[in-house]
């Protein structure tokens, strides 16, 4: 089956499960809109590490993952079978969940080196499936994940709906996701009052982090640790590439026991070196210029980095 006709002929209790990010909320405000057209309301959820449980798969009888590596999880693929399972991703593949019978659709089985957000990816298929006229939330979905460059409106959309998430409201991203599925336009991200105290915060926060960088770090890598209540890691580091792009830029925070780590790259592949890096502690990987990794130990993780980096 076609990806399209699986969304036409989507049934039963219909879940999708959309990566907590940007890019992640254009692709689930893509799938209310389409699913739409056949009288199909899905439940939105968050995927991330240790967020989705084998048990809350199991509740349901279609489920659509976006832009979120489910094929590295063997117990989460485990859980869904016998299920009708649509995957749209773009990140580094561990498993070929074709040949379990689900529809995986990642532009990497061609081009392992192809670098395009999930958004663009979904919308194509959707294009498909008959939606029409939603083209700025593809492009607003690209440039929140820097597979575009976009214009200066765009990147601030995709700014404030980082931010809204950075302030850690409740279910940002989701909602997120159901506000762009019931707009017309990017100015309804650009002049929505729900973005304004967000934004404003995260920027003030971001400054004090890159004085921080500036002054503390050294060197072609840089590990780069964020101290701040708000969850701006991604932001940050974004933020510091596009001022230093030649740098190996590795910054990380720690969560209770355990560690999170945001790297960009235009030197080394940080997709298998984040990989091997935290085999054994935790799980990394992403894309060659932008990778991510969540480990229990931070300097292991960092001497790892160093040697397979050097």
């Amino acid at each position: 089956m076609k990806p399209e006709d699986f969304l036409k002929n989507a049934s039963g209790k219909v879940a999708v499960f959309m990566h907590d990010d940007g890019d992640g909320a254009c692709c689930g405000a893509l799938a209310l809109l389409v699913l739409k057209k056949f009288n199909v309301k899905p439940e939105l959820f968050i995927a991330e590490h240790g967020e989705v449980s084998a048990a809350e798969l199991k509740r349901w009888d279609t489920i659509i993952v976006l832009d979120f590596t489910i094929d590295h999880y063997p117990e989460l693929v485990d859980a869904m079978k016998g299920k009708s399972v649509l995957v749209v991703d773009h990140h580094a593949i561990k498993q070929d969940l074709n040949k379990l019978g689900f529809i995986h659709v990642n532009p990497r089985f061609k081009n392992p080196k192809k670098y395009i957000s999930a958004t663009e990816v979904f919308y194509k298929i959707c294009v498909k499936a008959g939606l029409k006229g939603h083209e700025w939330i593809s492009r607003l979905g690209g440039v929140s994940d820097n597979s575009l460059d976009g214009s200066e409106a765009e990147v601030r959309a995709a700014a404030r709906i980082a931010a809204l998430k950075s302030v850690k409201v409740k279910d940002s991203t989701i909602k997120v996701a159901k506000l762009l599925a019931g707009a017309t336009s990017l100015d309804e991200v650009l002049y929505n009052p729900i973005f304004d105290k967000a934004e404003e915060t995260i920027e003030k926060e971001i400054g004090k982090q890159i004085a921080l960088f500036e002054v503390s770090t050294s060197g072609p890598i840089r590990f780069f640790q964020i101290r701040s209540k708000y969850s701006i890691m991604a932001s940050t580091v974004n933020r510091l590439f596009d001022m230093y792009p030649g740098l190996t830029l590795v910054v990380f925070k720690q969560f209770e026991d355990r560690w999170k780590i945001s790297g960009r790259s235009r030197k080394n592949d940080l997709s298998k070196a984040f990989a091997e890096a935290s085999a054994g502690i935790g799980v990394g990987g992403g894309h060659p210029t932008a990778a991510g990794a969540t480990v229990s130990d931070i300097e292991q993780f960092k001497s790892r980095l160093l040697r397979i980096l050097k």
